[in-house]
């Protein structure tokens, strides 16, 4: 059956401007969802590089208050004591799996004839995940303590006075 002033050719061509239309359509929504999941997993990484570089601050900051704990560990340890040679303290794992570490070593750096007042005390804190694969953060510090017990003379003080 025809109708009046269609042409089959006619039809064709709308039917066809159609499909293009729908196949525009189609290539516009697979680019904004391709824009999307870029935009989605740049977000997604740079969320996760901020949890990781926080976590590492924070490790690093307790590990810094370890050495802080460990130095005045080791100077009121060698004041008491003349024996005193250091000590290794492992501490319990936290609940993250970090563990940590404090090795305290102490010695004279003269050989015994030539013996000095002072005692060298190096104090290293290894704090991090207990995994072996990833890093863990060592800090470490060397000071020298005064024998509390040797002559040591008093050291001048200078005043201001005006």
């Amino acid at each position: 059956m025809r109708v009046m002033g269609v042409s089959d050719t006619n039809f064709t061509a709308v039917r066809r401007a159609g499909s293009r239309r729908s196949g525009a359509i189609l290539l516009c929504v697979l680019a904004c969802a391709t824009v999307s999941m870029a935009l989605a997993v740049i977000w997604l990484h740079a969320a996760l590089q901020t949890r990781r570089e926080a976590k590492r601050a924070l490790q690093l900051r307790q590990a810094e208050w370890l050495l802080d704990a460990g130095v005045r560990r080791a100077v009121e340890r060698a004041r008491d004591s003349n024996d005193y040679t250091g000590e290794s303290l492992q501490l319990l794992p936290t609940t993250s799996g970090s563990v940590a570490s404090c090795d305290i070593r102490i010695h004279t750096d003269a050989p015994p004839e030539q013996q000095t007042a002072t005692q060298v005390v190096n104090v290293v804190v290894r704090y991090g995940p207990a995994e072996p694969t990833t890093q863990q953060i060592q800090l470490s510090h060397t000071f020298r303590v005064a024998d509390p017990t040797a002559d040591v003379p008093p050291t001048e003080s200078k005043t201001n006075e005006s």
